[in-house]
């Protein structure tokens, strides 16, 4: 049987795991504590919130088909908040025209029941990788070592594959994947309509009120979103000089503010969005037993992340026949 790595336990490594494994013998390296990459749910105090990806939408019919038994059981359920869009002293309504999703009661609840039967190595950061009698031995930050593995398969971001596979690097350097700040705040009670809002002409380019997605409930809980270039640009800048000019920022597009929030926390989101993609579903070196598939491959989505996964899941499944 072949025995396979794979890095990362987000919607791309967790679906490739769950397939592979029909026929492979499969190990997980998840840097964090628990499966999710950036479908991911925190909690502080009494409040939740799904601080990274807010919604996905599903286009493709391969996609569609995997939601379903999901939306059966009620685990991803459509999302149609009071939206609106702010920005310029001005607000109006904004429809949306396509089905969106979430997963209940959190966005993490989805890819942790997907991890749950498969073998993940949790907290377990992968920092060297070595070829050796042509299988691969993977170094952890602990000084572990794991393998032999026929194929390592990273579903990491571009630069971190990069950095972990040189022999990548070269076809990995036009990507470009941007940054994305996430501040977290609970209040006692809402003072807007609205439920969610695209902004623009500001730092600011999302805002959600957690608490009003399907299964959420709880006290208020709002998610900003910065703008990806805005971060970028802001990347290294310490949390308190980003916190106050968003704090400026929301005041006002919103005229929310945030002095009255009972909890505040900032996450930065180092590679949160893609700019410039790979410009195919992933990529593969048979020859050195490695490929790296994910959402910087195809348009930076969540549907982006799984159809990354799938093309290649299918085509390694051919070959273990």
């Amino acid at each position: 049987m072949h025995n396979i790595a794979i890095l990362g336990a987000g919607i791309a490594g967790s679906y490739l795991a769950k397939r592979l494994s029909e026929k492979a013998g499969v190990q997980v390296f998840e840097k964090s504590r628990g499966a999710s990459g950036r479908l991911s749910t925190r909690r502080g105090e009494e409040f939740t919130f799904d601080h990274g990806a807010q919604y996905f939408t599903a286009r493709a019919e391969q996609f569609l088909l995997f939601l379903a038994p999901y939306l059966k059981s009620g685990l991803i359920q459509g999302w149609s908040p009071k939206l609106i869009t702010l920005g310029n002293g001005r607000s109006y309504k904004r429809q949306w025209f396509e089905p969106h999703f979430v997963a209940v009661p959190g966005m993490s609840a989805w890819i942790k029941e997907m991890a749950a039967p498969l073998p993940v190595h949790f907290d377990c950061t992968i920092h060297s990788a070595e070829r050796r009698d042509a299988k691969w031995f993977l170094h952890d930050s602990r000084e572990q070592i794991h393998g032999p593995f026929e194929m390592v398969l990273s579903t990491a971001p571009a630069a971190q594959t990069a950095a972990l596979f040189p022999t990548l690097a070269a076809p990995l350097a036009g990507v470009r994947m941007q940054a994305c700040y996430a501040w977290m705040l609970g209040f006692e009670q809402r003072t807007v309509a609205w439920e969610a809002a695209v902004v623009q002409n500001s730092p600011i380019s999302w805002l959600a009120w957690n608490d009003t997605k399907p299964g959420r409930g709880g006290p208020p809980a709002l998610v900003v979103h910065s703008r990806n270039d805005w971060a970028q640009d802001h990347l290294e800048d310490p949390s308190e000089s980003v916190q106050s000019e968003l704090a400026q920022a929301l005041s006002e597009c919103a005229g929310i503010d945030p002095s009255q929030a009972r909890f505040s926390q900032l996450h930065r989101w180092r590679y949160a969005s893609t700019a410039t993609d790979l410009g195919k579903p992933y990529l593969l070196d048979l020859a050195s037993g490695l490929a790296a598939c994910g959402d910087w491959c195809l348009q930076g989505r969540v549907e982006g992340s799984f159809l990354s996964a799938y093309q290649l899941a299918e085509f390694l499944l051919q070959g273990f026949d």
